[in-house]
């Protein structure tokens, strides 16, 4: 040999040195004497993603990644500390062989590790970082398993040419990066983690105990106690006051943290605020931990120009270039008829539309109505007909038949679709709408709607969506007035993403949280729990 080779798995000889099997590792020129012990010791390694892991060594001709001279590289030690810092992510390190892999590089660092010893060092090194890249792209539970009104998918990178260019490189931690979300919500979801996890180091705290509701000039000893809640959290600013009156200062902090808590903002402490205060450290932590989780089932690339919902603080916004041109309330689904989570393009745009009644809605919310009350059909501009078109008067319907019949709704004033629907064709036959019930969306709670997304601003939203069309709003307005459904495609289709957050951090960098409004976290906080990562194959 001309120089040191490659040192590889199973190898006995070193370069004028026999060593028995217990003894150093040591190097080899031959795949096949490399190829056995690897195997072995891959059976017995308990690898998460063990085909992946093998494919890798096949790859690269069965040459060591993590180590020369039976030493552990200095991108091993490299790998450990990524490893050790995912905790910032909200992951856990010991899921990824932390403490199997920090006692085979300490042994290194001391003596030569053995050919056991070395094999298991890449192994579980190689696997810890297809799975790390895997949990930080797509996340740690796979959502569909959990959640079967998850549908989001995107594609899956190569790992291990991902890891076998990052080695080659030079760019370990930055491969490992680049795994992570990029968009600036999870990060500022990270910084909440850590500052939640420091006040958690602190205490925590207490809570706020009142029979009545507090309102400026209350006294006593629940406002000690509402100034020391709002402090932690930086609602109030900590001025070393103990004042035990509610003045213009705290009625101010009340207000911001109601704000950010999706709660009426008038500056008194009733038992909803109450609750919120009242929520412990620990559980808001684990809000932003499943939100964290929620932001690596997204695909990286949100469009430059898209719409966001979010069910469950009942809001929406068109996005272009990462800012909000456009802020709304929404109506989402009822909890027994909830909105799903996925993504979709805005194709096509609806104005004055008709509405074909949805067979479960017709059975279960208008034939009961209409049996009642048969004038309502008239007056709410329904219509009822058979499967074959032909229309029929209310005195004819069988009402204990609803499959039997087909109902609409004109176009009008009454409509339930209002002005304007936004398509974006999808199985679950979900769609954006305006609505004529505008009244709904003073309300804190608004899951109104039998699964779409009644939006509150349709015609900006419409105005924005067609800007760089031939549809002016004068020519708009001019079709909305001769009372007819006309139709508008796009020239782009713009994504939009249907989402559920309880925890985030606004534009303006202002942490907010959401009550779970369908149960969803809790299951995906079980999850998290698991001791054991999914497989990246998933």
């Amino acid at each position: 040999m001309t120089s040191l080779t490659r040192w590889v798995f199973g190898s006995l000889v070193c370069v004028g040195l026999v060593a028995s099997p217990s003894s150093v590792y040591a190097f080899a020129e031959s795949q096949a004497v490399f190829r056995e012990p690897l195997l072995k010791v891959a059976s017995e390694s308990g690898l998460h993603a063990k085909t992946t892991v093998l494919a890798f060594y096949q790859n690269r001709g069965y040459s060591a990644a993590w180590s020369a001279a039976a030493r552990p590289s200095p991108q091993a030690r490299e790998m450990l500390a990524i490893m050790q810092g995912l905790k910032s992510d909200g992951l856990v390190p010991s899921n990824y062989h932390e403490a199997r892999i920090g006692d085979l590089v300490a042994r290194g660092g001391n003596a030569a590790l053995t050919e056991r010893e070395a094999a298991q060092l890449e192994l579980l090194l190689t696997d810890a970082f297809i799975m790390i890249a895997a949990h930080l792209r797509h996340g740690f539970v796979d959502p569909v398993k959990i959640d079967s009104e998850w549908l989001l998918v995107h594609p899956r990178p190569a790992l291990h040419e991902a890891l076998d260019a990052a080695l080659h490189d030079e760019t370990l931690r930055q491969t490992v990066e680049s795994f992570r979300p990029p968009q600036a919500e999870y990060e500022g979801l990270v910084r909440a983690l850590a500052w939640y996890r420091e006040i958690a180091q602190q205490g925590g705290w207490g809570t706020v105990q009142s029979d009545s509701t507090l309102v400026l000039g209350s006294q006593g000893t629940a406002v000690l106690d509402l100034r020391s809640r709002l402090r932690a959290t930086g609602d109030l600013e900590d001025r070393g006051e103990a004042l035990p009156t509610i003045d213009e200062d705290l009625v101010h902090a009340v207000r911001r943290f109601q704000s950010r808590h999706g709660l009426n903002d008038d500056g008194s402490v009733g038992p909803a605020t109450r609750a919120a205060l009242n929520v412990s450290v620990e559980d808001r932590l684990n809000q932003i931990l499943v939100n964290l989780e929620r932001w690596r089932w997204l695909p990286t690339d949100l469009g430059d120009r898209h719409v966001m919902v979010n069910i469950a603080a009942f809001e929406s916004a068109m996005v272009v270039s990462g800012r909000d041109v456009l802020n709304m309330r929404v109506i989402a689904g009822r909890t027994y008829r909830r909105t799903p989570v996925f993504s979709g393009r805005i194709q096509y745009l609806v104005f004055n539309p008709s509405w074909s009644v949805p067979a479960s809605i017709a059975r279960k919310d208008l034939f009961p109505k209409f049996r009642k009350d048969p004038g309502e059909i008239a007056r709410m501009g329904y219509r009822i007909s058979a499967v074959d078109g032909s229309k029929v008067s209310p005195g004819a319907v069988d009402w204990s038949k609803p499959s039997a019949y087909r109902i609409t709704q004109a176009p009008g004033p009454k409509n339930a679709l209002g002005k304007v629907k936004f398509m974006f064709p999808n199985v679950h036959n979900v769609y954006l709408h305006d609505t004529s019930s505008p009244e709904l969306f003073a309300k804190e709670d608004r899951a109104f709607s039998s699964g779409c997304i009644r939006v509150e601003k349709p015609m900006e939203l419409a105005e924005l969506l067609l800007e760089d069309s031939d549809w002016s709003p004068e020519r708009v307005a001019k079709g909305l007035e001769a009372g007819k459904e006309f139709r508008v495609d796009l020239p782009t289709a713009v994504p939009v993403h249907i989402l559920y957050w309880t925890a985030w951090v606004d534009r303006d960098g202002i942490l907010q949280f959401r009550k779970d409004v369908y149960g969803r976290d809790g299951r995906v906080l079980e999850a998290l729990a698991e001791p054991s990562p999914a497989s990246p194959s998933r």
